[in-house]
């Protein structure tokens, strides 16, 4: 029974750190939660490759996802958002590259 609780709490444990995996410099992460923060909005995941961004967000009782560019001056200016889960086909529609749209949302079409 204790062995069982252990495996449970681990895996648990470990699926909270996979989901609140931010990737990307701090200075951005930071920057673009600040940006996205809404009352009663969560930011759950920032990812951001070069110039682009995409993050999660979870507003009760339902979320989705947005994606950010880096314009000039260093301010980061919304692309999408949409509820739901966004693929990387439609950040290339949006002008990100490929090579970006795939690190950012990896295994998507």
């Amino acid at each position: 029974m204790r062995l069982l609780f252990s495996v449970i709490v681990g895996s648990l444990a470990l699926s909270a750190v996979a989901m609140a995996a931010d990737s990307g410099p701090r200075a951005d992460v930071a920057a673009l939660r600040g940006l996205a923060m809404r009352p009663h909005t969560t930011i759950d995941n920032v990812r951001v490759v070069g110039n682009y961004a995409v993050l999660e967000w979870i507003m009760p009782p339902a979320g989705g996802m947005s994606a950010y560019k880096r314009t000039a001056g260093e301010h980061w200016k919304l692309l999408m958002t949409e509820g739901g889960v966004i693929g990387a086909n439609e950040l290339m529609k949006k002008g990100v590259p490929a090579a970006a749209a795939h690190k950012l949302l990896p295994g998507t079409p």
